[in-house]
């Protein structure tokens, strides 16, 4: 089970602006262990959708995870031959950071995004709740948050919810309908 704690905090001690936002907060090896699998299966995904994607037609990167994972291949230093080299890189460059984390602070905080910190002096539990899924409680991934945008003089139609970019499972990421469009935000979130 996961445990989500709405906080408001500041993100660093000399800034006086505090922020409010959700966090899934994670505090036994049985969780950590848990959320690695999911975050290794978005890595992995990602990984696949990038190795798929054609550059010309698929334009730039769909959501924050083919960011994470493209980026930190375009920079990696390391010769990369093969899928293995690929995967190694990523689980090093990706995963490092957040198992250090874990391990001296004994916790470890999650944002929606999959961005990772620990809980210090300033953060002040709001609300707390409970799910066996890592589904935020108020997240941007709900039906509210849908955006169909049109350039103008545009013939085709784009689906966002929230700064995701809705592609289909045929790499479609523009329709010709506000309705098409709209349908296929529908369906990206029905998907699980």
């Amino acid at each position: 089970m996961f445990k989500f704690i709405k906080c408001e905090y500041k993100i660093h001690p000399k800034v006086d602006k505090i922020y409010t936002n959700w966090f899934c907060k994670i505090e036994t090896f049985e969780q950590f262990e848990k959320y690695l699998k999911i975050r290794s299966k978005r890595i992995v995904q990602a990984y696949s959708e990038l190795k798929n994607r054609d550059p010309k037609r698929d334009g730039h990167y769909k959501d924050d995870f083919q960011t994470l994972v493209g980026t930190t291949l375009i920079y990696s230093l390391e010769e990369r031959l093969s899928v293995v080299d690929d995967v190694r890189i990523l689980s090093e460059k990706l995963n490092k950071g957040i198992i250090k984390c874990f391990a001296d602070k004994s916790h470890i905080i999650i944002n929606e995004n999959h961005g990772y910190r620990f809980m210090d002096d300033s953060f002040k539990v709001l609300d707390e709740k409970y799910d066996d899924n890592f589904v935020f409680p108020e997240g941007h991934l709900k039906k509210e948050n849908i955006r169909i945008i049109q350039w103008p003089g545009g013939r085709h139609y784009y689906a966002k919810i929230g700064k995701i970019d809705i592609v289909d499972k045929h790499g479609d990421q523009k329709w010709f309908t506000h309705k098409e469009a709209y349908d296929a935000a529908l369906k990206y979130l029905n998907k699980d």
